[in-house]
């Protein structure tokens, strides 16, 4: 179930940061989604959750 309120809200907090960030919102290569992954997978390693847990 979709909110009205909140899909609202959603799209306008999406154009503020396209307004906001012009240039740093993608589109991403393969290489830099990879290398956020990775640093999410450390973090997540870092507070004990296992290395190969893959849903990050």
């Amino acid at each position: 179930m979709i909110v009205d309120e909140i899909w609202d809200g959603m799209i306008a907090a999406m154009k503020s940061a396209e307004e906001h960030y012009p240039d740093e919102l993608g589109p991403w290569t393969d290489f830099e989604w990879g290398m956020l992954s990775g640093k999410l997978s450390a973090i997540r390693w870092v507070l004990g959750d296992e290395w190969d847990m893959l849903d990050t």
